[in-house]
């Protein structure tokens, strides 16, 4: 956060408090705010997908129970999410002083170099090959975090900057909260469906679901669809992190000129 004075309008006279048109307004004016708005919104869109069912995930896939799954998942997001979001934050901070681009180059790095490892990892059937992939990726991607706040924050002056960090946390939730877990669903059970079709020609999601006297090879056929839907649909949303760094690239570009005060 810049030092007060810093971002303060020129005037001679204490300014008026910014009104919500005229925040707007220049966000509009700022393509840096917008792409990294529309990454972290992407970025947000992924994890929330992904993390909504990394947990039915390990019990599918590993056959851990939902106390193990908690305890595995809590690894993954509470201790190495939380340590990426703080190392990003000091990293920016850091790399800015030389590099301002940082805030943009920075969480690119980490979110692509996250894919090939989710990938990799929830790929894996053995649970020690699983865990230090995931373990690191998830560092690695939330790196896009710390620098979202000082963006949405630097663009505009000191009247605005709580305004503009609820407009961007907005979007970045409605796209992410809102819509993330129930794709994330949807994709899944789509790709159960196709995979029940090829070769199953009497099994369906719903007979599936509906059936209580399922043969042994069907209730099998059916379990193996629900793993591998699921498995494959957190890959796919994964690799969506590669669609958010572009974004963060992308408005580094435009950074410069910007943000209202960068680090000297």
């Amino acid at each position: 956060d810049p030092p007060r004075g810093y971002t303060d309008p020129p005037q001679a006279v204490k300014p008026k408090a910014a009104n919500f048109g005229e925040v707007l307004s220049i966000l509009k004016s700022k393509p840096t705010f917008i792409h990294v708005v529309i990454g972290a919104g992407i970025a947000s869109f992924a994890g929330y997908g992904i993390g909504h069912f990394v947990p039915a995930y390990f019990i599918r896939i590993h056959e851990l129970s939902l106390t193990q799954a908690a305890v595995y998942y809590s690894l993954i997001l509470g201790l190495c999410g939380a340590t990426g979001v703080f190392l990003s934050g000091y990293l920016a901070d850091k790399l800015a002083r030389r590099m301002p681009k940082a805030l943009s180059w920075l969480p690119a790095i980490g979110m692509t170099a996250s894919v090939p490892l989710y990938v990799f990892g929830f790929m894996q059937d053995t649970l020690w090959l699983t865990m230090p992939p995931l373990m690191l990726a998830a560092l690695l991607h939330y790196f896009y975090l710390g620098p979202m706040y000082a963006v949405v924050g630097g663009v505009v002056d000191s009247r605005m900057r709580a305004t503009s960090v609820a407009i961007a946390l907005f979007f970045v939730n409605l796209i992410g909260l809102a819509f993330g877990p129930t794709a994330a669903g949807a994709t899944s059970s789509f790709i159960k469906g196709r995979i029940l079709s090829i070769g199953n020609d009497d099994l369906s999601i719903a007979v599936c679901k509906g059936a209580s006297n399922l043969s042994e090879a069907a209730a099998q056929a059916c379990a193996q669809a629900d793993a591998s839907g699921l498995q494959l649909a957190i890959v796919i949303f994964a690799c969506l992190y590669v669609w958010a760094s572009v974004h963060y690239l992308v408005a580094g570009k435009t950074l410069r000129r910007d943000m209202i005060a960068l680090p000297s």
